[in-house]
């Protein structure tokens, strides 16, 4: 809740209050989204880094590395898409 990953189109924050308590108390590592489709980004609450890919049928997906810690994040572009003038950016942290 309240990050750019439950901003809806309509520019208000629609995310779950009871996710965004469960990340503040256990402060997971990283927390994947995807529920508000428009909620496309990485963000940030406290130490959690949150991503949200936005839909599949868009062509886009969250890749992590975790090896010793969260080494990489980024939404990625199915190969589809890599082509397709609508193509997004490619987010890292």
């Amino acid at each position: 809740r309240d990050t750019l990953n439950d901003l809806a189109f309509t520019g208000e924050h629609v995310g779950s209050t009871s996710v965004r308590r469960f990340i503040e108390q256990y402060r997971p590592l990283v927390c994947f989204t995807g529920h508000i489709h428009e909620g496309r980004g990485i963000d940030t609450i406290g130490t959690t880094r949150i991503i949200n890919p936005g839909p599949l049928r868009r062509g886009s997906y969250a890749y992590a590395c975790i090896n010793n810690g969260l080494e990489t994040l980024e939404i990625k572009e199915t190969p589809e898409e890599q082509d397709s003038p609508e193509k997004n950016k490619i987010i890292k942290i």
